[in-house]
């Protein structure tokens, strides 16, 4: 599950691409080869602009340069299971996390571009009404409470080309991830997708995503993309899987948006009655409104609330496959508020 998180970082910078793929449309129509877009006749896009594409240059970016968000879940009950016995149950009081993150397309030179992210994740749990259900286990591996400081980088790589007519876009991406004791693990994410249709109302992509690590459950998942203006002021956004938005912008300084963003959270653990380290894995859907304003030329504010419906919660040791997990578990339905602010170079 993982992996979505990571394809998340990369399509929408690959398969968004649109100020690029225009130019390819553009150079075609004129009988260029796909190469000549860097030496068009019309008015250049700068580097970072070509790099980023319409990820980075819309008004609302979904990836941006610097973000930092605080999130906050309100108390909900869980359930959890050891060895598929039951294990333990109570609530969660507060859970608080703090997100920041930095998406940087360093370098453009033809039909390449290479970029590198940066994300540190702090997250605080505090834990009520613990109720211990095993014998065996008399003894909870949080102790009431629970931190966690997670890292996570990656170098991608990614060019562009024409296949059968249409813009193709293939990326690679080395990802790590560690905690404030060290790396724990290296995978890797490949990226082949296609922007079918590129205009002014509608941009289309599809695509293909696999992923190699000790960890992931999925290899292979299917990639789609879909911009659509329905009005100059109201159009559908989804890339699949991880996100779908209805939006609509107010001016050129905000903008609303309903609906759904799904999000795996991993969370390393140091039990100290053993000496091994485990992987907690969390994956949630967050259904709720958005709204995003201009607070200055290159600031955002980003408020967003809803409900999280959790599919589920497992600990396994790190770097092993699912099949190796000891703990899973459930959580009740809850709601969240979320808080941001980020820079967009454009």
């Amino acid at each position: 599950m993982k992996g979505l998180q990571i394809a998340g970082l990369c399509i929408g910078l690959c398969l968004g691409s649109d100020g690029y793929a225009q130019q390819l449309q553009e150079r075609k129509a004129e009988n260029l080869p796909a190469d000549s877009v860097t030496r068009s006749r019309r008015r250049p896009l700068s580097p970072v602009q070509q790099a980023a594409g319409a990820a980075i240059t819309s008004r609302f970016p979904a990836t941006r340069l610097v973000d930092v968000q605080y999130n906050y879940l309100t108390p909900a009950d869980y359930r959890w299971k050891l060895y598929k016995q039951p294990y333990e149950k109570g609530k969660l009081d507060t859970q608080n996390r703090v997100m920041v993150a930095l998406n940087i397309p360093f370098y453009w030179k033809h039909n390449w571009v290479l970029s590198s992210s940066l994300r540190y994740n702090y997250a605080a749990i505090n834990f009520g009404d613990v109720e211990m259900q095993s014998a065996a286990y008399p003894q909870s591996y949080h102790g009431g409470a629970f931190h966690s400081h997670l890292w996570q980088a990656a170098f991608n790589v990614t060019y562009f080309s024409e296949l059968w007519g249409k813009t193709a876009i293939y990326n690679a991406t080395l990802h790590t991830q560690g905690s404030n004791k060290g790396l724990e693990q290296v995978d890797a994410f490949l990226l082949a997708g296609m922007i079918l249709k590129s205009t002014k109302r509608t941009t289309l992509t599809v695509g293909v995503a696999g992923f190699i690590g000790p960890t992931v459950r999925i290899p292979v998942v299917p990639v789609f993309t879909m911009d659509h203006q329905f009005t100059p002021t109201v159009s559908f956004s989804t890339v699949l899987p991880q996100f779908l938005y209805f939006r609509k912008t107010f001016g050129t300084t905000s903008r609303l948006s309903l609906g759904s963003e799904f999000e795996v959270t991993n969370y390393y653990v140091y039990p100290e009655e053993v000496d091994k380290t485990y992987l907690f894995q969390k994956s949630e859907l967050k259904s709720g409104i958005m709204y995003e304003y201009y607070l200055f030329k290159h600031i955002i504010l980003t408020c967003k609330t809803g409900l999280v419906y959790t599919f589920g919660t497992d600990l396994q040791p790190a770097n092993r496959s699912s099949k190796h997990k000891i703990l899973t578990g459930r959580k009740d339905l809850n709601g969240y508020f979320n808080v941001g602010f980020s820079y967009s170079l454009f």
